[in-house]
């Protein structure tokens, strides 16, 4: 992107890892976010009290951020979400998943539309040694996911461009301002 993804000029004209941040908080889970080095000092005195969480080695792999942030989770969480600032996602989804919670016996929530699962991962507390054990040489959350098919609830998004969101270049990031409804733009600093 040549510029800080949790930096983005979000539809709200919120910086993006903020938008996320509180619709997480709004929706009734207990937000963390993990910071690299580089963004930690800028975001630290943003986020609440304890939960902007430092990744020391971010370099070492994208477990390393799962873990950070399930560390951080409460040991008696019942469930934990694991998303990314780069996928946003309409905010009523992280609702829907934490009503879907409530109720269900699986072990894993995933959205799925089309015959593809996507982002975020709900996963229950119980598995929080998994996660914190997790490497990208053994295929990190992937590789859980996909020991965990069988015990997973696969909640159904009727519209499949919601899911689709990975903002890895400016046409990424332009065309999903398009869709959730904002105007582009980088926060400065």
């Amino acid at each position: 992107m040549e510029s800080d993804k949790s930096n983005l000029v979000w539809i709200d004209q919120q910086p993006l890892l903020l938008h996320t941040f509180h619709a997480m908080e709004q929706a009734g889970w207990t937000a963390h976010a993990v910071l690299s080095p580089k963004n930690y000092p800028c975001w630290k005195s943003v986020i609440p009290s304890n939960r902007a969480i430092l990744n020391s080695f971010p370099q070492l792999g994208k477990t390393t951020s799962i873990a950070c942030g399930v560390a951080a989770v409460s040991a008696t969480a019942d469930w934990i979400l694991i998303t990314s600032v780069d996928q946003p996602r309409l905010p009523q989804l992280h609702c829907q998943l934490l009503e879907c919670a409530k109720s269900t016996d699986a072990s894993v929530i995933l959205p799925f539309s089309n015959g593809h699962r996507s982002h975020p991962v709900v996963v229950r507390g119980c598995f929080r040694l998994q996660l914190l054990e997790l490497h990208d040489h053994a295929f990190g959350l992937r590789g859980f996911l996909d020991a965990h098919s069988n015990e997973t609830h696969r909640f159904p998004v009727d519209d499949p461009r919601q899911l689709g969101w990975d903002l890895n270049t400016p046409d990424d990031y332009q065309a999903a301002l398009a869709y959730f409804g904002g105007s582009a733009g980088l926060r400065e600093d």
